[in-house]
């Protein structure tokens, strides 16, 4: 990936010298490429940022910017940009799928075949949260988990193999208590991650320990629990210790900033999100788990934005919005439901630093981003920019927002 991203990188710098313009010129002539979309874009100073660091290859390029790289250099975006390694959406039924043979199995002898393939719907599961949210993974969870309880409740196998299941049972229960986290079950989800704690204990799998307390952190953090959820990220350190990489270790780190942000304690704050960067590594290592490989550097930069949210001052509200406008031009691929949060964060933001018409605007854009992910914080999210914006019907941008949540409602309710 980034053997690639260094090619696309050499390219369009080389083309934007062969035309004898300097960056900010480069940034310029994207801004009038956008023609009547222009507005949707960043200011000049934000847009430069993104030309530079798209030079340097330190991050990704979404979509719409490659397009408007080829419409301003006049050449095709395959010759400037390659194909691309995105992944394509989940196709979720044939996902779902994947689950129901499991559950036939347990009629021999359970091998390494069965477990790999347990193992290939967990994967598919991930990929079900990361383009559609919680609201469509609760289903093939718990399905995915009644077939690896049967298999360990009426199969025959090893004891190296029961372990493995035991195990895997554990990380689909974590799978499902997130999915009621992310749909706004949170009773169902405690329970869920519960039992993939015992099932951690059990099977001595400190790897998912670790994953399930830092979702516990993430559930407590929401839940305006702060303090509780410094306890729990605490836990998961202690339980990494000795295996951890350093993507796992920046992860928790990072959950730690967010803790100590809640709370106000900048101090806490500043010494975990450094730890958090210091650790990070850019590329994804073999020894990472499958868990953490959502993030990225601009995955990190959008939760340090939502830390400043927290601190809350004047000047941290700048600051968030600054971090978050750049980091969400990297949030592509897969991870649908996240840009979908972020976008609506970002709305957010811009209402409280006083911008009614940006916040709307956002809002917007959030609303259609909406239509595609099942994610009760998103709708949460959305739900509270609504009531703030209420006040200022009045405003042109604002009613059409306001519109359309009633037909997003509407919509829900038909």
């Amino acid at each position: 990936m980034a053997g690639v991203r260094r090619e696309w990188a050499a390219r369009i710098r080389t083309a934007r010298k062969a035309r004898g313009w300097d960056k900010p010129e480069m940034a310029r002539r994207l801004a009038q490429a956008a023609g009547e979309s222009r507005s949707g874009l960043p200011d000049h100073e934000t847009l430069l940022g993104y030309v530079k660091r798209w030079e340097r290859a330190a991050v990704g390029i979404s979509e719409r910017y490659r397009m408007l790289y080829a419409r301003a250099l006049s050449t095709d975006e395959d010759e400037l940009f390659g194909a691309q390694p995105f992944a394509a959406p989940v196709d979720e039924p044939a996902i779902i799928g994947a689950s129901e043979p499991l559950a036939g199995s347990a009629s021999g002898r359970i091998g390494v075949q069965d477990v790999d393939e347990f193992h290939r719907a967990i994967q598919q599961l991930y990929s079900i949260d990361d383009q559609y949210g919680g609201g469509r993974l609760r289903d093939p969870a718990l399905r995915l988990l009644r077939g690896v309880q049967h298999l360990l409740d009426e199969g025959t196998y090893t004891e190296r193999i029961g372990t493995t299941l035991r195990s895997a049972a554990g990380h689909v229960s974590e799978l499902a208590g997130w999915a009621f986290f992310d749909s706004g079950d949170q009773e169902r989800a405690r329970r869920h991650y519960l039992e993939a704690l015992f099932a951690a204990h059990v099977a001595q799998d400190h790897r998912l320990a670790t994953l399930t307390l830092s979702s516990m952190s993430t559930q407590a953090y929401y839940q305006r629990r702060p303090q509780e959820a410094l306890n729990l990220i605490s836990a998961a350190e202690a339980s990494a210790r000795g295996w951890a990489t350093p993507r796992v270790r920046a992860m928790l780190a990072l959950r730690e900033a967010v803790s100590y942000a809640a709370m106000r304690d900048r101090s806490g704050f500043s010494n975990a999100i450094a730890r958090a960067r210091w650790e990070h590594a850019d590329e994804i290592e073999t020894a990472d788990p499958h868990w953490v490989q959502w993030l990225t550097e601009s995955e990190l930069t959008v939760q340090e934005s939502s830390c400043f949210m927290d601190l809350g001052e004047a000047r941290d509200l700048d600051r968030a919005e600054m971090l978050l406008s750049e980091a969400l031009e990297d949030v592509i691929g897969p991870y649908q439901r996240n840009r979908t949060l972020y976008v609506t964060w970002l709305a957010a933001i811009r209402y409280r630093r006083g911008d009614v018409n940006g916040a709307a605007k956002t809002g917007i854009q959030a609303l259609g981003l909406h239509s595609t992910v099942s994610s009760a914080r998103g709708v949460a999210h959305l739900q509270a920019l609504r009531d703030h914006l209420g006040a200022h019907s009045g405003n042109t941008v604002v009613r059409e927002f306001l519109e359309g949540c009633r037909e997003r409602s509407a919509g829900s309710n038909g």
